[in-house]
């Protein structure tokens, strides 16, 4: 199992309306896997393309602030280091390699 990562709008708003059942609609959210070099270069945690980035997001520079947040009002935010308590949309791989529905969950990263 890994942290989500995005590929486009469908897997968006999946994810966002996973959130929002758990979390509300405000500033409660829960970390993709997204990660930054410090220097606004962005990756997924699971190693595929960075070909997506939700047109909700608050700049996501990704300089100090090397996480992304997906917050229950739909945006985007980079998020400091990882250290906050929010929850994690987490993916999970079949045998066949074919992706599962993500799932949120409450622990913190």
């Amino acid at each position: 199992m890994s942290i989500a990562s995005i590929h486009n709008q469908e897997d968006n708003d999946t994810i966002l309306g996973m959130i929002q059942a758990q979390c509300g609609t405000g500033w409660v959210g829960a970390y993709i896997g997204a990660e930054s070099d410090g220097s606004g270069n962005w990756s997924w945690n699971d190693g595929s393309a960075w070909d997506f980035v939700s047109p909700s997001n608050d700049g996501i520079r990704g300089v100090n602030e090397t996480k992304i947040a997906f917050m229950g009002n739909s945006e985007w935010h980079d998020w400091a280091t990882g250290q906050a308590t929010h929850g994690a949309v987490c993916q999970a791989m079949m045998i066949s390699t074919m992706p599962v529905e993500p799932i949120v969950t409450a622990a913190p990263v």
